[in-house]
């Protein structure tokens, strides 16, 4: 779908050039679980057809005919027509006589299909890793996998490589097996039963620890990936924690943090928390900020002497997860920039108010206990226009329930809400 988008905006504007900035094209299994069309074919013949755009206007693309040597996906016939755009950056530069892996979409206006560097189209002489998946995938004994990577970022969330020699120890229904990074920072586990696993990279002591819960079906894949991020240090060579911001959620698209820093904008006004939203990717994300409550918010608060509830009495929603139809939304919202825009490897912060209409600091500052608990709640949708991410807090996960529970040391530290900042607020 985020690839039959990207064709539908080159069509739109079939005589601009930009830089294509695609990012990681994700795993075999998961791109031919994406795309409609895989096959193995021969160039045959390299022509140009004339096309017209939505607008009438009229253009050029490059036309590369197939002759079908191996159908994986999506084709019954023994020749192929594939459009590869002829001003895009984006553009697949396909070679007569060569022998291709195609993952093709289907073309916005002409029904034909295309295809661009974004995807794992590659000769055969470099799609050993796909072909591999591909000709096994039906093999009962392959059974189901888990891929992903580790990626190390420095003390800025600025990605500075991937890690070698990282164990990654997989647990669930095929008992505990142990897998190494590649050089690429890459690891795979496949001839896994169906059922929950439980993923942990082993990261050095420098780095905060990372695990993820995946649930797996018979012959499918997840697909994970892990950020190496780097405990604080104080100046000495042992690290120490940074108390200031709590970590939330780290996923493939966006790093969410709220701060332990408490603000205020006004006498006997709210309190207001801070939540900052680092994209990780290399191309620009869109955050969707515009209604009140479906953003990361504080649920409650309360009092207690460890850095952990003591006692829950809360009403949540019940939230699920965002659906097909929204994630279609959400891309296109994107495409037509109704979202929050944070630029590569960079951050947005927005603040959130918390008491409705009264002032807690007296209270917070005066309170006996030694830490005050907020409870957060709430949902963030994200995309960068190919895929989508969401921050949500389901009922009854462990890893979840732990991300959502922000423990503020007294005595609290205040700062004011600063003036032009994001301020999520509710509008009649």
């Amino acid at each position: 779908m985020s690839f039959l988008l990207a064709a539908l905006v080159w069509v739109l504007v079939p005589l601009s050039a930009a830089a294509c900035d695609c990012g990681y094209a994700g795993a075999p299994c998961k791109a031919f679980d994406k795309t409609p069309t895989v096959f193995v074919g021969r160039v045959v013949k390299i022509s140009t057809i004339d096309l017209k755009t939505a607008s009438g206007d009229d253009y050029k693309d490059r036309l590369v005919s197939f002759e079908v040597e191996r159908t994986y996906r999506g084709l019954t016939s023994k020749t192929a027509e594939v459009l590869s755009e002829w001003n895009s950056d984006c553009a697949y530069r396909f070679q007569e006589g060569l022998r291709y892996l195609v993952y093709a979409y289907p073309h916005g206006s002409t029904g034909k299909l295309t295809t661009s560097i974004c995807t794992r189209t590659r000769p055969i002489s470099e799609a050993s890793e796909d072909l591999e998946y591909l000709n096994k995938k039906d093999d009962p004994s392959h059974g189901a996998g888990i891929e992903g990577m580790v990626e190390e970022l420095d003390s800025k969330s600025q990605a500075v490589g991937s890690p070698q020699g990282i164990r990654v120890l997989v647990e669930g229904a095929a008992g505990r097996q142990t897998i190494i990074t590649q050089k690429d920072g890459r690891f795979r586990l496949w001839g896994l039963l169906p059922g929950r696993y439980r993923v942990t990279p082993s990261l050095p002591k420098s780095f905060w620890p990372a695990s993820q819960t995946v649930d797996l079906k018979g012959k499918a894949c997840a697909e994970l990936r892990f950020l190496a991020t780097p405990r604080a240090h104080d100046g000495n060579s042992a690290p120490r924690r940074d108390e200031r911001w709590h970590q939330v959620f780290q996923g493939h698209l966006a790093k969410v943090e709220v701060d332990r820093t408490l603000y205020e904008r006004r006498k006997d006004e709210d309190c207001f928390i801070a939540v900052r939203v680092t994209n990780v990717m290399n191309r620009s994300i869109g955050v969707d900020l515009r209604k009140f409550w479906n953003v990361i918010y504080p649920n409650s608060w309360g009092s207690s002497n460890t850095p952990a509830p003591e006692l829950v009495d809360e009403e949540r929603w019940i939230r699920e997860p965002i659906s097909e139809e929204d994630k279609k939304r959400l891309m296109q919202d994107y495409s037509n920039r109704r979202l929050t825009t944070i630029m590569p490897h960079r951050s947005i912060t927005y603040f959130r108010g918390f008491t409705f209409g009264r002032s807690i600091r007296k209270e917070i500052d005066s309170a006996a206990d030694q830490y005050l608990i907020v409870g957060l709640d709430g949902v963030l949708e994200m995309t960068d226009g190919r895929t989508t991410a969401e921050v949500i807090f389901p009922m009854n996960d462990a890893a979840a329930e732990r991300g959502r529970w922000l423990a503020i040391q007294r005595p609290a530290s205040w700062q004011a809400v600063p003036q032009d900042s994001l301020v999520v607020e509710e509008h009649p």
